[in-house]
């Protein structure tokens, strides 16, 4: 799966002249459960066959463009 986004804007920019476009954030947490299947399951000893986790993500992206004239 390929996510995308659109960014339609106007800018007036001096020739050689860069412009930075605004940045898209993103923010993500998950939890994530490691377990060995087989040995988990098992009353009172299984706790210590599994873990658990949350991550946490933090993406930014920022978009530059120069303007050359050939």
């Amino acid at each position: 799966m390929i996510e995308t986004r659109e960014l339609n804007t106007r800018v007036s920019v001096d020739p050689h002249g860069t412009v930075v476009l605004d940045g898209i954030y993103e923010s993500k947490e998950e939890n994530v459960r490691i377990r060995i299947s087989d040995l988990s399951p098992i009353p009172l000893r299984g706790s210590a066959f599994q873990s658990s986790q949350r991550r946490a993500f933090k993406l930014e992206l920022l978009i530059s463009a120069t303007l050359c004239i050939l």
